[in-house]
C-alpha cells in the first residue's frame, strides 16, 4: 500500500508547511474544515433531516474559513500564534488524531484513504495554480 501521508507531507512541505511557528492557514484552516464536516452531517428526527443543533457553530466555522483565507491571498495580516503549553497542545492534536482516526473507522476508511483525497485534490488544484500556504505566494500561473 502506498504510503499517502509521506507523499501529503513531501507536498505540504513544497507548497510551504515546514518546522516553525504555527501557520495561520494550517491553524484557522482546521477549524474551518471542521465546520464544513459538520455541515455535511445532518440529524433524522421523526424521518426528517435536519441540521446538526449546534447554534452558531457553522456560521463561526465560515467566519473563520473567511479569515483563513483572506491570510493565505494577503488580503489581511497574519497573526503571530503563540503557543503557551506546549504539551497541552499537543495532546489536543493527539485528540484530533483520535477523532479523525475514529470518524475514517465510521466511514470504513483509514487515515491513509484520506491522506489520498487530500493527495490528490491539492495535485489537481496544485496544476491550476502556484500555491504557497506558508504565505508566500498564492496566485494563478499566469501571475
Amino acid at each position: 500500500m502506498e504510503n499517502y501521508f509521506e507523499k501529503l507531507t513531501a507536498l505540504q512541505h513544497e507548497v510551504g508547511y515546514v518546522k516553525g511557528t504555527i501557520n495561520n492557514v494550517a491553524l484557522l484552516g482546521l477549524f474551518g474544515e471542521a465546520g464544513e464536516v459538520l455541515n455535511e452531517c445532518k440529524v433524522k428526527e421523526d424521518g426528517v433531516l435536519k441540521p446538526l443543533p449546534l447554534e452558531g457553530a457553522i456560521e463561526k466555522a465560515e467566519q473563520v474559513d473567511r479569515l483563513k483565507k483572506a491570510i493565505r491571498d494577503k488580503e489581511a495580516k497574519p497573526h503571530e500564534i503563540v503557543i503557551e503549553n506546549e504539551e497541552l497542545f499537543d495532546k489536543e492534536m493527539a485528540d484530533v488524531l483520535y477523532y479523525l482516526n475514529a470518524l475514517s473507522i465510521n466511514r470504513g476508511k483509514t487515515l491513509n484513504d484520506y491522506a489520498k483525497i487530500s493527495y490528490d485534490k491539492v495535485m489537481h488544484y496544485k496544476q491550476q495554480k502556484d500555491i504557497k500556504h506558508a504565505n508566500v505566494s498564492h496566485g494563478t500561473k499566469s501571475e
